[in-house]
């Protein structure tokens, strides 16, 4: 069974803990189909990453994303380069490497948002479905 997919030339995606593994992965792929990808990640090399995927249509920016003024710089700094974005994949993992829920208190269970997780591995088989990206859906939020 062909599972459809999204035509994503020429849309802007932003992907959170897009240094990781499924983030970088998901990035890769997303360059393949001709996306323009703006990888955001805690790690101080985001930038070089970044590049290191495609020099032309991949930003890296570090960002927190448990901080929504990080957020607003780094969506800033995105929409600068490419003016606008298109889909958002929330991949940021923002608990340590070895919590999980049963080693997480419960006080910080309500302050930890819940994540989805992307699979490139998931998008390899689809077909084309058109797709015409839309203008921004997310702004930073309004300077005081």
């Amino acid at each position: 069974m062909t599972r459809p997919c999204f035509d994503v030339r020429d849309a802007v995606v932003v992907i959170t803990g897009g240094t990781g593994g499924i983030g970088s992965a998901t990035a890769r792929e997303l360059l393949r189909r001709g996306a323009k990808v703006a990888v955001l990640d805690l790690h101080p090399d985001t930038a070089r990453i970044a590049e290191r995927m495609s020099a032309d249509s991949a930003i890296g920016v570090v960002a927190d994303v448990r901080d929504r003024a990080s957020l607003d710089r780094a969506v800033a700094e995105v929409v600068d380069r490419f003016g606008g974005i298109d889909v958002a994949i929330a991949n940021a993992g923002i608990l340590s490497r070895s919590a999980t829920l049963r080693t997480t208190s419960a006080s910080s269970i309500p302050s930890t948002p819940a994540w989805t997780r992307s699979s490139p591995a998931a998008a390899n088989s689809c077909s084309s479905v058109p797709y015409s990206p839309s203008s921004t859906a997310w702004a930073p939020s309004p300077t005081p």
